[in-house]
């Protein structure tokens, strides 16, 4: 009699690496999933979550080719198969070529630039520029630059933001004049702005480099006043000084005000006095209709947003002398329309 027996071999296994893959700064899962009854050993461990698991995850300093061993827990053969990890990183290098900051004008400029990779996208202020999309970018706006860099292999990366700070010179002004009591000290003060200041001349100034240098003369004094930025940008005031012989508050006696730019406000003219305690305006009637603090304040002619019309009104003030009197004065001036 004859018997018959079909063996079946459980005990050869194929190894299952997977493809290769590229990975850009995230990890990336390797091999296959598991199967009962297999032992897996990838090697080198290096860069691997678990070198015993069929599917790892894989995070390499560099592009790495890991072998992977399976075997059957019972024994038999065993079989390898390998796979590559392809580093493909992208330099998110930013070069800037220029300044960062500016002065329109001053012939400098600001030209931000990338590494070549398949696709690029460049930001200002965390919002996508239309059609920047090369390697450079020349900047013509202040604000904070940044790009976005993809390869095909399906990484991508932002670039270190960088700020830059675009400034244009502001128009040169003269100053009201300002009036200083003979041999008496007064403060003078420049428009805060820029970073420096230099006052020409620099006779009778205590400092002619900073902003509110103090004035002691004899005569009157014109003043150029340039200012500068970190950019580089440059304005110049002016400001002419009259020497007074003694402390005072003027009012005129009459004001129109009818936005002609002339005579618009009734406001205090203060010589020689470094601080205005009080300026106040009333009506015929002793009613107070206006009042500050203020040497740059004034009454426009208006009450509660009404325009008054021709009138006489009281003016009463207080101010402190540079040269520590107190000064009070009254009078009356007309309002015309």
């Amino acid at each position: 009699d004859t018997l018959y027996a079909r063996l079946v071999d459980t005990l050869t296994v194929t190894a299952n690496a997977g493809p290769d893959v590229g990975f850009c700064t995230s990890p990336v899962l390797i091999g296959a999933n598991s199967k009962p009854g297999l032992v897996y050993s990838w090697s080198p461990a290096t860069g691997l979550s678990n070198a015993t698991l069929s599917n790892p995850v894989a995070n390499p300093d560099a592009t790495t080719r890991y072998i992977l061993t399976t075997r059957h827990d019972g024994g038999g053969c065993m079989d390898t198969d390998t796979m590559l990890v392809r580093s493909v990183p992208i330099d998110k290098s930013l070069e800037l070529v220029g300044r960062d900051s500016y002065c329109i004008g001053s012939g400098d400029s600001a030209l931000l630039r990338v590494r070549a990779t398949d696709s690029i996208q460049w930001f200002r202020d965390g919002v996508a520029i239309p059609g920047a999309q090369k390697t450079e970018y020349k900047v013509n706006q202040p604000g904070l630059y940044h790009a976005m860099l993809f390869n095909n292999a399906g990484c991508n990366v932002a670039t270190v933001p960088k700020k830059i700070l675009i400034d244009k010179p502001r128009q040169g002004m003269r100053y009201p004049d300002h009036y200083a009591v003979v041999n008496i000290v007064s403060e003078l003060q420049a428009r805060l702005i820029g970073d420096t200041v230099v006052w020409s001349p620099a006779l009778n100034l205590s400092n002619s480099s900073i902003f509110n240098p103090l004035f002691i003369g004899t005569t009157d004094q014109f003043y150029t006043i340039t200012i500068k930025t970190k950019t580089g940008c440059t304005t110049v005031d002016t400001l002419l000084v009259k020497v007074i012989k003694r402390a005072d508050i003027y009012v005129p006696t009459a004001f129109t005000p009818n936005n002609d730019g002339r005579n618009d406000l009734l406001k205090p003219v203060l010589a020689g006095i470094k601080e205005l305690r009080y300026f106040r305006v009333y009506n015929r009637w002793g009613q107070l209709i206006y009042e500050t603090r203020s040497a740059q304040g004034g009454w426009d002619g208006n009450i509660k947003g009404r325009k008054q019309a021709t009138d006489v009104v009281v003016w009463i003030a207080e101010g402190l002398g540079e040269d520590g009197k107190v000064y009070a004065r009254k009078g009356t001036c007309v309002l015309v329309r």
